[in-house]
């Protein structure tokens, strides 16, 4: 008898703890789905998106390969800018989803630099003076980004592989007295060693690590639409000219909108869904 009735016990305890857990599933089941709609992580995802960048040039060089310039060095520098990409995402699971991204950006920006020396002013007697060497450059380049994110409590943190090409470049240098003002070059003028072209030596092919993080919100109505606020920031591997210590790390802040397409019937055949 009291076998019979202690295996009872056990048993109604089992059923009851099991019923818990259900429960509990549901009830976490469909607080997810109104956080973040279920629909989005059955469907391919196409987007694009804008942002505004902070660039910060890590350089440290005289001048550029095919300058003259008698500057004792360019250091590091930062620029704002902006960047567009194109998305495409595939979920794989429902944590995981694997992406590509298509970006068009930005990596130059303006170096500056000053050195105090002296110099005769015709009068037998010297007097100091502020040199400043500033050279701005334009970089343009295309980037696309294979990469994962992964959901951590609603959010998606992406980590992805950048490989670019630099598309197109241009500088301007110049050479000027910052003070005082009342000295000039033997010419009169105040600025010298002026130079503007496209640049040489450029390291063409482009590297870099990419991480980010956005949360996805879903339009009212409308479950396959999802805006979503993003931070990323690239760090990167090459140099953009040879021989010259210059890499542009970037910190991008935008915002995504994307669009979700049915899967194809081979997707759903291998993963049940």
């Amino acid at each position: 008898m009291t076998s019979t009735f202690t295996n009872t016990c056990v048993l109604t305890t089992v059923r009851r703890c099991l019923a818990g857990l259900a429960g509990a599933a549901a009830l976490l089941t469909v607080v997810h789905a109104q956080t973040r709609p279920t629909l989005m992580y059955e469907k391919i995802r196409l987007g694009i998106a804008a942002s505004f960048d902070q660039r910060y040039l890590r350089a440290d060089f005289q001048s550029l390969p095919q300058t003259e310039s008698c500057c004792l060095g360019y250091g590091n520098a930062q620029k704002t800018g902006y960047s567009i990409d194109g998305i495409v995402e595939v979920p794989l699971t429902m944590g995981v989803t694997p992406y590509v991204r298509l970006m068009y950006t930005q990596l130059g920006g303006d170096f500056s630099s000053d050195e105090s020396l002296w110099a005769y002013n015709g009068e037998l007697a010297s007097r100091q003076l502020t040199l400043r060497h500033d050279l701005s450059t334009t970089v343009h380049a295309v980037f696309i980004e294979p990469g994962a994110s992964f959901d951590v409590q609603g959010f998606d943190i992406g980590l992805g592989i950048q490989c670019g090409y630099i598309t197109g470049t241009s500088f301007t240098q110049k050479e000027s007295i910052a003070s005082p003002s009342t000295i000039t070059y033997r010419d009169g003028s105040r600025e010298r060693n002026v130079q503007t072209g496209f640049m040489s030596d450029v390291r063409n092919i482009q590297f870099g690590v990419n991480a980010g993080i956005s949360y996805d919100f879903a339009l009212p109505n409308m479950p396959e639409w999802t805006i979503a606020p993003e931070v990323q920031f690239t760090y990167a591997i090459t140099n953009i000219l040879y021989n010259r210590d210059w890499k542009t790390n970037v910190l991008r802040m935008g915002l995504a909108v994307k669009y979700a397409l049915d899967l194809p019937p081979t997707y759903h055949d291998q993963y049940g869904r």
